[in-house]
């Protein structure tokens, strides 16, 4: 890519991001992973393949990217070993943790509160779960059928992204504390803690530079930040004291949560009536880690599920099949079969296919590491004997990228959920390593079993009784804004669903708006 002395890549980068001539300007970061890939004659014109170390110097906006967009030299900062995570990556979650979680600390801490929170997400805690997570998805389910029309008819626009939201915040609330905050019913959210979460997280700051730090420092901002920390934080506590005053205590539910998991080891005696300073401090900043982790990224997911089977009627023939053949031909009773028999979810291997390839082409997150200058990247397919210095860089995993390589995958850019049922040698059978949307190796999402879990259920709920459409045609007359208007793209990839950058996570165009009907089923 042209290079400027002074300017690093930004020309490029500005035609991308801010003048784009086939994207819209408002798409995630992440994508640049693949239009690089995609178009990398255009980038690259010099040499003979695609790159599979790329560096792109955002100077002086930011550290210097490190791309790695093959799974095999990814593995040499993910797993062997795992690279610690970067300094803009910590500051990034400190306004919410203080960098007291787990996806902040590095080493014998690391390891200390990952081994705490292990046996939480083992696959008998996750079923054990099960009935919890089905509360909150029939309080789920009913909210969107009431946006259904009558008569089998379409039903008013909505945005289902935020619905999803606030389901897999009280999910995740279960795991953490072992109860719901509500979020679904707005209503019972005394503590307020999702708007609070919702609004520190639109003061997140992941590069400090010379456009960012007035922000940063800005005393409104941090004083929002403290307000929202304050909210959270006393939401929490009555949980923590509870925890602690009652370690022995019999609990009615079947399962273990992360607070007891951050107190085994912290359990108050009658001579030490309080928890204090920093052990209180972490449990606040794990518990915070979790609840926020573990929401979004789940719900976009399932939102994007539910839109690749709305392109791909063939799949979802497939897996309302499945369904059928697992839990009985009418859905109602559904629930019901896995409240009997939780296990009954891992009987879904079409289902769990739907998703991981959902996960492929639609990535939410993409990890990153510190460089340094013992980690030089070696064996780089194409450039044999030579070594790749990353001290002072950001590793950019390039998932988005790596998900997509026509090279690696068989129809890498179609939605192929059968090639995760393929056998070992199969043109199907995906490449080792090749799936990083919960990131490889031992720092890889502790709770994506859990996900999984969460977004299957999701799916058996809602599929066999709605049918889901996006009228993007009348959403925008509605807002006003008609599509095709000469010199606005409004799309990414012919799909008028993508990811808007956000001061977090990736969020999807305008919420995802869709509409819902009631399927005519014999029984109804």
């Amino acid at each position: 890519m042209p290079h400027s002395l002074l300017w690093g890549h930004l020309g490029k980068l500005f035609e991308l991001f801010v003048n784009p001539k086939d994207m819209p300007d408002d798409m995630a970061i992440n994508y640049l992973q693949w239009h690089i890939v995609k178009h990398w004659k255009r980038h690259f014109p010099e040499e003979e393949h695609c790159p599979h170390v790329i560096y792109i110097d955002w100077w002086p906006l930011s550290m210097s990217y490190v791309l790695v967009t093959d799974p095999a030299v990814a593995s040499q900062y993910l797993q062997n070993p795992s690279a610690p995570k970067i300094i803009a990556e910590k500051n990034f979650v400190y306004a919410f943790t203080r960098n007291l979680d787990l996806i902040s600390m590095d080493g014998d801490q690391w390891k200390e509160w990952r081994s705490k929170a292990n046996p939480c997400f083992s696959a008998r805690n996750i079923l054990a779960q099960i009935p919890d997570m089905l509360e909150e998805m029939q309080i789920f389910t009913r909210w969107i059928k009431e946006k259904a029309g009558k008569d089998g008819e379409w039903g008013e626009i909505f945005q289902l992204e935020e619905a999803a939201m606030d389901l897999t915040f009280d999910v995740v609330c279960r795991s953490t504390v072992g109860a719901s905050f509500g979020a679904q019913r707005r209503k019972e959210d005394q503590w307020g803690i999702r708007e609070a979460i919702d609004d520190i997280s639109e003061l997140f700051i992941f590069d400090v530079n010379i456009f960012s730090v007035w922000s940063y420092i800005s005393p409104m901002r941090n004083y929002r930040l403290w307000r929202g920390r304050r909210i959270i934080d006393q939401a929490l506590m009555p949980f923590i004291e509870d925890e602690a005053n009652h370690p022995k205590r019999e609990r009615s539910r079947p399962y273990k949560t992360i607070i007891e998991a951050a107190l085994k080891n912290n359990k108050r005696s009658s001579q030490q009536p309080k928890l204090n300073g920093r052990c209180l401090e972490t449990i606040l900043g794990q518990l915070k880690g979790f609840i926020f982790g573990g929401h979004d990224t789940t719900a976009t997911s399932l939102c994007w599920a539910i839109h690749a089977l709305q392109r791909h009627p063939e799949a979802l023939e497939k897996l309302r099949a499945e369904h059928d053949a697992v839990f009985g031909s009418d859905p109602r009773i559904a629930t019901q079969r896995l409240h009997q028999e939780p296990a009954l979810i891992n009987s879904l291997p079409y289902t769990t296919g739907v998703i991981k390839e959902t996960l492929r082409l639609y990535p939410s997150i993409v990890t990153s590491r510190k460089g340094s200058k013992d980690l030089n990247l070696v064996n780089v397919p194409g450039y044999s004997g030579l070594s790749f210095p990353t001290e002072g860089m950001m590793l950019w995993d390039g998932a988005q990228a790596i998900q997509m390589r026509d090279d690696l995958w068989t129809r890498a850019t179609e939605f192929v959920p059968e090639r995760w049922s393929a056998k070992a040698g199969a043109s199907l059978y995906p490449p080792k390593d090749g799936l990083h949307s919960f990131s490889v190796g031992p720092r890889s999402c502790i709770a994506k079993d859990f996900a999984l879990t969460e977004m299957k259920l999701g799916l058996v709920m809602l599929s066999r009784e709605l049918d889901f459409a996006e009228p993007w045609d009348e959403w925008d007359k509605q807002q006003g804004k008609p599509h095709g208007v000469e010199g606005m793209i409004r799309e990414y990839g012919g799909d008028r669903l993508y990811q808007v950058r956000t001061a977090t996570v990736p969020r999807l165009k305008d919420g995802m708006p869709v509409q819902v009907r009631l399927r005519n089923w014999p029984w109804q």
